[in-house]
């Protein structure tokens, strides 16, 4: 669908030169019903919508996102019942219209899916306000044989090797007294979630029926761990017993990410998820193939009712090119697929917005919650801005589990397998922020005692000791 300004442009020249007087007439008028009923494209009037203006890939199960800036009045939420949206050919989208539990974010539910391919133009009479935006050639059914391969390469080998235990194996050596406290445990390679002691004892366990990912506590009395089961997919809610009381997915084509559960005292939750889509890279970067897989990041945060609230998408923000240097998935930007972003945890910050690491980018990056707009990015990745401080390293690379502490640091645990430079082993680093003049300044590290190619958390506890998981070793018999 072309433009409102192409339309009249094209139909004006047509006429141009036209001596009937009835025919100008005609003209005059057909233009201004369409600045009546199509006004022009301008500036958004609107702090956010999703998907973006111009934004390419999208799902066609999609639901559109405005955001006002303000608490949404039952006045402004009747000019959105004016809203008109249409799809190829001008076929109009009947659709419904919510509002979300804190009166924020106004939700335009279309009653059938969008086509693949699709142009789709939203106007907005009260604001005179249009735009589009296009839905990805991905077939629904092409989807899930796409997401093979960016995180289920040993799925199957792992599930074939499961067993259960009465007690975990391990060694451990206490030199100082730890903190009091239980340990969540989720490996692999056992068949159970376990909450143990300091000296591995099981204090509590409960059977899986598949592999869990990111068994994790809640600010609450609530516990949370990832099913990632290719057909299932799903963030389950766990009671202090640890039995099942709610399940949590992406929605609206995205396919959920085992990353990443976050719930805020307001019943909101965040998720991270993913979305394949054909990608001709050939005109991203010489030899690049032109029907690559590359992986689009999605952010999604649901209100306590489960409506999708806010979206954001890396393909909006990040270019695919952007992967970090030392990455060996920057080697892999002419290959059939690529994983750009790979993001492996979220943060709220202390002002409401977004930290989320972004593994393959070797960067975290602060997202503004009500805009969408990246805020800054900081590490080793190409689209760093900030200066660091005291840190040979000059920075992380490979990270996992960026979180904002207490005391207003923020703690990394940086793997730097692919940038070891001056460090000895992959290492904990906790960096003093000042974000108007993009400092990052090194006030403590904890390196181990190798390279740590995948996963790892450190987490800060109540008596400033940090537990480390060091993840995934890339030597033999180095522990992890």
């Amino acid at each position: 669908m072309t433009s409102q300004n192409s339309i009249i442009a094209s139909r004006c020249s047509a006429f141009d030169g036209g001596k009937s007087s009835n025919i100008d007439y005609l003209l005059s008028t057909i233009i201004i019903s369409l600045l009546l009923y199509f006004p022009l494209f301008s500036q958004s009037p609107f702090p956010y919508t999703s998907p973006p203006p111009d934004a390419q890939y999208v799902a066609s199960e999609t639901n559109i996102l405005i955001k006002t800036g303000k608490e949404i009045t039952q006045q402004v939420l009747s000019h959105f019942n004016e809203t008109k949206i249409y799809g190829q050919f001008d076929r109009p989208v009947h659709f419904s219209v919510q509002i979300s539990t804190d009166r924020q974010t106004v939700i335009l539910q279309p009653h059938q899916h969008f086509m693949p391919g699709e142009v789709v133009e939203v106007h907005f009479p009260f604001w005179e306000y249009t735009y589009q935006f296009t839905i990805s050639n991905m077939q629904e059914r092409e989807l899930e044989e796409a997401a093979k391969g960016f995180y289920e390469r040993q799925l199957d080998e792992l599930l074939a090797n499961r067993t259960s235990t009465d007690s975990l194996p391990g060694n451990v050596d206490i030199s100082v007294d730890p903190a009091n406290g239980y340990l969540l445990v989720a490996p692999l390679t056992f068949a159970d979630l376990y909450m143990v002691n300091n000296e591995l004892d099981i204090f509590k366990s409960t059977p899986l029926s598949s592999i869990s990912y990111n068994f994790t506590k809640l600010d609450s009395d609530l516990f949370t761990h990832c099913d990632f089961t290719p057909s299932l997919r799903r963030h389950i809610l766990l009671d202090t017993a640890l039995n099942p009381i709610d399940t949590f997915t992406c929605t609206d084509g995205v396919i959920t990410d085992f990353h990443e559960f976050q719930m805020l005292p307001n019943g909101h939750t965040f998720l991270l998820g993913f979305r394949p889509e054909t990608v001709d890279m050939s005109q991203v970067i010489a030899g690049g193939k032109a029907d690559a897989i590359v992986g689009n990041i999605y952010i999604q945060e649901f209100d306590a009712n489960k409506n999708l609230v806010f979206e954001w998408r890396s393909f909006d923000h990040i270019p695919i090119t952007d992967v970090d240097p030392n990455n060996p998935e920057y080697f892999n930007l002419t290959g059939s697929q690529i994983s750009y972003v790979h993001p492996n945890s979220i943060d709220i910050d202390t002002d409401g917005h977004l930290l989320v690491s972004c593994r393959n980018l070797s960067e975290v990056i602060k997202i503004n919650r009500q805009t969408g707009e990246v805020v800054w990015r900081m590490g080793n990745g190409v689209g760093n801005e900030f200066t660091f401080i005291n840190d040979d390293n000059n920075g992380f690379s490979d990270q996992h589990d960026a979180r904002r502490l207490p005391n207003g640091n923020i703690s990394v645990y940086d793997n730097s397998f692919y940038k070891q430079d001056s460090l000895s082993g992959s290492r904990v680093v906790e960096y003093e922020l000042d974000e108007v003049n993009k400092t990052a300044t090194q006030v403590r590290t904890h390196e181990g005692m190798s390279f740590y190619r995948a996963m790892g958390n450190a987490q800060l506890l109540d008596n400033g000791n940090y537990l480390v998981n060091w993840g995934l070793p890339f030597e033999e018999n180095i522990p992890s």
